[in-house]
């Protein structure tokens, strides 16, 4: 039971993380985008 538990830990962790990460690239990139379509509109 322990070691399962361990292992699904271990196993969020490393998912999770590069996945958060990516996730937060991916909405920096939406920013820029509707930053650049903002700018775009205005002039």
């Amino acid at each position: 039971m322990w070691q399962l538990n361990s292992l699904k830990s271990f196993v969020s962790i490393n998912i999770a993380t590069p996945v958060r990460q990516h996730l937060n690239h991916l909405y920096l990139l939406c920013f820029l985008i509707s930053i650049f379509f903002v700018f775009s509109l205005e002039y």
